[in-house]
């Protein structure tokens, strides 16, 4: 093909031992609208619109209505058939319908309008690790925050953290334990605060066949209300990094000030809102914003309310 930021972008979200250029034309066709949509996907949308020169632009191909009515039913097919992906987190295979819907003008005989897909959160969850490196957390999750302990919160970053780094979708209790680095008893008191907001899903084990009950990241609340991205990095400095580790209570605020911006912004709520709205005093907040501050995850300054008072702001 003649376009190398397309096929970089081909070889970062599907198997690399496919060549774009000898690729059946539906994944030339979905790897098309993806690219085009990168920008969207990366604001958090799950809907790309795109027309169909663009499209032929990028694949290199003529202006005539046989290519306009293959392209059609390529995106067609997409909607309709299950596809595999070639490539997914852990080196997966996943049979799913990548787009959920289409948005077309009905008068569009000549295929000169814009076009919009809505495309599955499967797919938008590993472009988001496999070529933006960051990691989706379902909005639900925080929605809980108040009713979360510090620990649940840290151990479910821990496993979505592992969930990237080593491709695992599901663990038993001693590899969460390891890579966790928390006692038994430690474990099944935190599991049970996750569980009961079905964040983490159980599949119990057998006492006959001495099978040991496996643990698993609920992705349907994916889209529920929403989700926000965090670079992987990040997270496995909050959590890993001698330097700029964070300890439990840290990791619950500052996820959730992440929350508030979307991944990335400005924040002007008061201490004591932001406290009630994690199960945390006025004053704590105030104390782990500068610890935050310090270690340079947030921006902390002080400015003048229309009030004539002293307010904080915070910036991701």
């Amino acid at each position: 093909m003649a376009n190398t930021n397309l096929e970089n972008f081909f070889e970062q979200i599907w198997d690399k031992k496919i060549d774009l250029s000898e690729a059946d034309f539906n994944l030339k066709t979905l790897t098309a609208i993806l690219y085009l949509g990168r920008y969207q996907i990366n604001r958090g949308d799950d809907r790309i619109t795109f027309n169909f020169h663009q499209i032929r632009e990028l694949l290199n191909l003529d202006d005539s209505v046989t290519i306009n009515q293959q392209i059609e039913k390529a995106i067609f097919q997409l909607y309709f058939k299950p596809f595999k992906y070639y490539k997914l987190i852990g080196n997966c295979s996943w049979y799913v319908r990548v787009i959920r819907i289409i948005m077309k003008s009905s008068d569009d005989t000549d295929f000169k309008k814009e076009w919009g897909v809505i495309i599955d959160s499967v797919l938008l969850e590993h472009i988001f690790q496999s070529y933006f490196k960051k990691i989706l957390i379902p909005n639900q999750f925080f929605l809980n925050y108040h009713l979360l302990s510090d620990e649940a919160i840290k151990l479910y970053f821990s496993m979505t953290l592992q969930e990237q780094l080593a491709g695992n979708k599901e663990w038993r209790i001693d590899e969460i334990m390891n890579f966790a680095s928390i006692g038994k008893s430690t474990f099944y008191r935190i599991i049970k605060n996750i569980i009961q907001f079905d964040l983490i899903r159980k599949h119990a084990g057998s006492r006959r066949t001495q099978e040991k009950a496996i643990y698993r990241i609920n992705k349907n609340l994916k889209h529920n209300n929403g989700y926000t991205p965090f670079e992987i990095e990040t997270i496995n400095n909050m959590l890993n990094n001698a330097e700029k580790k964070l300890t439990n209570g840290e990791i619950k605020l500052y996820s959730y000030l992440c929350y508030l911006t979307g991944g990335k912004g400005e924040i002007k709520k008061s201490q004591a809102e932001i406290g009630r709205l994690i199960g945390r005093k006025r004053n704590t907040i105030s104390e782990l914003t500068d610890v935050l501050h310090e270690k340079g995850y947030i921006m902390k300054e002080t400015y003048i309310g229309e009030d004539n008072q002293t307010r904080c702001r915070y910036i991701i």
